[in-house]
């Protein structure tokens, strides 16, 4: 008989331990998902914002009163907080977010280089 419980103790302490796995595995895929979203949010900021507000052929938008590209400044702001840690425990979404609005800001400077020679569109 007591065999037979060291048994099925065993058996539960294995499923215990199978179900806290999963359970890493799971929150693992769930952040990596997480920041892929919030990488894609980034991208559809550079979007959103020049639908909105952008100006001229490239619908650049800029700083009230300067010629600093805001979709620019937001992104070295988000990558500067979250790479330094000063988002604190948000500092991986900042990062992503960041990276995601560079990326999109990237994209556009890699075209117009690679189909105008870097002449500037008009």
């Amino acid at each position: 008989m007591s065999e037979s419980i060291t048994a099925l103790k065993d058996q539960l302490e294995s499923w215990k331990n199978r179900a806290k796995n999963i359970k890493v595995e799971a929150e693992g895929v769930a952040d990596r998902g997480f920041n892929a979203g919030i990488t894609l949010a980034g991208g559809g900021v550079v979007g959103l914002m020049r639908a909105k507000w952008g100006e001229g052929a490239d619908k650049h938008v800029h700083i009230p009163g300067t010629e600093i590209d805001a979709n620019l400044a937001l992104a070295a702001l988000a990558l500067a907080a979250g790479v330094s840690g000063m988002a604190g425990k948000k500092s991986d979404l900042a990062t992503s977010f960041g990276a995601g609005m560079g990326a999109a800001l990237l994209c556009d400077v890699i075209e117009e280089k690679m189909t105008t020679g870097g002449a500037k569109k008009k």
